[in-house]
């Protein structure tokens, strides 16, 4: 995982001087199948990349996208054009594990935005649901699992995707990245009854990775409650 972690930070660095670091890895997936992946979404992002450096995980901050709502720099570019009507194939791309694992993440961003955008009252709603679906079935890729539990932590669907999180951290046979991502996520729901406990369980997991991600999402939702409580008082005062 934080060889992971480098690599998404050497594609942040630029640097089409770096390219062959990358690409080093590329051939590795039978053995290193996480750090795969992520050096050929690095490559892929450089390539497109019209700024010379690239993002592979929505969790490295830099621009907001269109409406404002997000500040990651995401690792594709969703279709601003998609409307309601493309969500069936957007996610039928999602799923198909012999597609581009770049071509993937652009349906899986572009899924996001039609959720969190303001069509998501006109027929949107949906997408948060096919991208809860791809946590739950894809095997081809740690590194794509990893990204949609980022997303949808910041979504924040908690009546559709709460529950297909709390699996994804249950499940002990899954990436410890991906269930990383999952309690992160959840963290981020604290008005699902089913978050918190989940997080609480898991406190005893034995993978560091694990545990230590749970409590930090414990934290950040105690976070959070403080700070709604206080508006909450400071409104009834007004």
């Amino acid at each position: 995982v934080t060889r992971h972690e480098a690599a998404e930070a050497l594609a942040a660095l630029d640097a089409q001087g770096l390219t062959d670091d990358l690409e080093r890895y590329t051939s590795c997936r039978d053995a290193l199948p996480l750090l795969a992946d992520t050096c050929i979404l690095a490559l892929e992002g450089l390539t497109q990349s019209e700024g010379g450096d690239a993002r592979v995980c929505g969790c490295q901050h830099g621009e907001k996208v269109a409406g404002g709502r997000f500040v990651s720099k995401d690792p594709a570019k969703g279709d601003p054009k998609a409307t309601a009507a493309d969500i069936p194939q957007l996610e039928a791309v999602l799923l198909d594990e012999s597609a581009a694992l770049y071509t993937r993440y652009e349906s899986m961003f572009t899924l996001r935005d039609l959720a969190a955008g303001a069509e998501a009252t006109a027929g949107c709603g949906g997408a948060s649901v096919s991208l809860a679906r791809a946590l739950e079935k894809d095997e081809s890729s740690a590194c794509l699992r990893h990204e949609v539990a980022f997303v949808l932590g910041q979504l924040e669907d908690e009546m559709n995707t709460a529950d297909c999180l709390v699996a994804c951290l249950g499940d002990l046979e899954e990436h410890n990245v991906v269930r990383h991502e999952a309690a992160i996520a959840l963290g981020t729901m604290g008005g699902n009854p089913v978050a918190k406990p989940a997080l609480i369980k898991f406190l005893s997991d034995p993978e560091p990775m694990v545990h230590e991600s749970c409590a930090a999402a414990l934290s950040t939702m105690a976070y959070w409650k403080k700070w709604e409580d206080e508006e909450n008082r400071i409104l009834g005062q007004s």
